[in-house]
């Protein structure tokens, strides 16, 4: 065999190998890509959803303590209105995590999550909101200051455990 034919079979051979490593990296790459989407997607997506839930949720709480505490028409009218509002958000917010992929574990957090929040929204919230609407400042200010709390111990479990799942199901 010449040596130019030697050269060439050389040449063709790294070329080949060359072809196949790239190829290999560029699988790699696209396995990567498509990993990190997943997480992205399904859970740095949901965090920031649960994140923005949990931070309406304790605002609603605030802004009921000082309506009640104000004990002004006015700041009732404003205050009730704006949970209202974001108890709204929350809902739609809380829609588009559930259509999210979840894990069983995760649905069944889910789950109890939303039967805890309702208890939370009928019994604390919206019991507030009444009070206030109705100018019961007292009962009201008894709402938001015994009731509430006492209804989001329950609520704030059951969202660090989704929150936890997501941060879980992320590693």
């Amino acid at each position: 065999m010449k040596i130019s034919a030697r050269l060439m079979l050389l040449v063709g051979l790294m070329s080949a190998l060359l072809v196949l490593v790239g190829g290999i990296g560029l699988w790699g790459i696209a396995s990567s890509n498509a990993a990190l989407k997943t997480v992205y997607e399904d859970r740095t997506v949901a965090l920031a959803q649960l994140g923005d839930v949990r931070g309406r949720l304790v605002g609603n709480a605030f802004i009921l303590v000082s309506a009640a505490l104000d004990a002004s028409p006015e700041m009732a009218s404003k205050n009730t209105a704006l949970v209202e509002a974001n108890i709204a958000s929350i809902s739609k917010t809380l829609d588009a995590y559930m259509a999210t992929k979840m894990t069983p574990n995760e649905e069944t957090a889910a789950k109890q999550f939303s039967v805890v929040r309702t208890s939370f929204v009928t019994d604390g919230l919206l019991a507030t909101v009444k009070a206030l609407r109705a100018g019961d400042f007292a009962a009201a200010t008894k709402l938001s200051m015994e009731t509430l709390p006492k209804l989001y111990i329950p609520v704030r479990d059951a969202l660090d455990a989704l929150v936890k799942i997501q941060t879980d199901e992320a590693k």
